[in-house]
């Protein structure tokens, strides 16, 4: 099974993953993005499933940081049934995320 990624590239940035988990149970959290630290934190004490869909998450929490000016972030309300929608429609439908990674013209 994958691991969680140590890094990831978003636009000009490399983000850093980190699962400090201590850290995120006192806050309750199964995730969170600092932006000014470039830096994803994602608990590790759940399953597999939850920390795919928390990274998953936070990765659109990232995504705003870099691409949005502060009035227009992306809020809880809003995130949380996308990322969960668009993470099962992803799961389901592998040839729709073939047809999406693909460079072929």
């Amino acid at each position: 099974m994958a691991n969680l990624p140590q890094r990831i590239r978003i636009g000009t940035k490399t983000w850093k993953v980190s699962s400090p988990n201590d850290e995120l149970h006192a806050d309750k959290n199964f995730g969170e993005t600092n932006p000014l630290h470039l830096d994803i934190k994602i608990s590790t004490q759940y399953p597999k499933a939850q920390q795919r869909e928390s990274l998953f998450h936070e990765l659109f929490h990232a995504v705003g940081y870099s691409v949005l000016t502060n009035e227009d972030h992306l809020t809880e309300r809003l995130l949380k049934p996308l990322c969960y929608g668009l993470l099962g429609v992803l799961r389901d439908n592998p040839d729709v995320v073939g047809f999406l990674l693909s460079e072929e013209e």
